[in-house]
């Protein structure tokens, strides 16, 4: 289970991959498996890890959850 106070972000994350794969798919005609989508909110959550260093433990407990999924 995610953290509470890392939620909300961790979803938004999520939601922007996943809109971003729905574009590349209408617009590029690039298919994008679900395991590639988590791959890329991983990466979207390590480029932005430095706005949450007062998060550091929360932030990785999200971290590892979303590496639990693929």
């Amino acid at each position: 289970m995610l953290p509470q106070s890392v939620h909300m972000d961790a979803m938004l994350f999520l939601l922007w991959q996943m809109w971003k794969a729905c574009n590349a798919l209408i617009f590029d005609r690039a298919d994008s498996l679900p395991t590639d989508i988590f791959h890329r909110t991983i990466n979207s959550m390590e480029f932005w890890r430095c706005r949450y260093k007062k998060l550091g433990f929360d932030f990785d407990r999200r971290h590892s959850f979303f590496l639990s999924c693929l």
